[in-house]
């Protein structure tokens, strides 16, 4: 999987304000668990977390905020 092409595409989509499909939500959640190291790991979940403040759907914005918490405290580790 392309991180960075997965993460353009879908800045692309709430940026022009189109309605996430559950795939794309699926994707921005397990995106971070694709890069190798915990560094970049980190990099993108506060990447994916930022975009997710952009989208408009009140709803898709909880899942993907609430799932990277969750991703956040069980995959990274914070030493």
């Amino acid at each position: 999987m392309d991180s960075g092409a997965v993460f353009d595409a879908i800045r692309q989509k709430i940026h022009s304000g189109i309605v996430l499909t559950d795939d794309d939500l699926m994707k921005l959640v397990v995106l971070p668990l694709s890069v190798p190291g915990p560094e970049r790991k980190t990099q993108l979940f506060e990447k994916i977390s930022s975009l997710a403040g952009e989208i408009s759907d009140e709803t898709q914005r909880n899942f993907v905020l609430s799932a990277m918490a969750l991703a956040t405290e069980k995959f990274i580790d914070r030493e």
